[in-house]
């Protein structure tokens, strides 16, 4: 099942600082449907 444009809003709700990563990591919360699970997360302004 292939989902095209499929647009939902969602909330950052912490960010974590893992000792071995480089980078901070954004814990969103929002609606996952089946399929778009490993889909880019956008801002307001449409950057990744």
């Amino acid at each position: 099942m292939r989902y095209k444009e499929v647009v939902n809003k969602g909330k950052i709700i912490k960010k974590v600082n893992y000792k071995d990563w480089d980078r901070e990591v954004l814990v969103l919360k929002g609606p996952i449907h089946k399929g778009s699970s490993g889909s880019p997360v956008l801002n307001k302004q449409e950057k990744l």
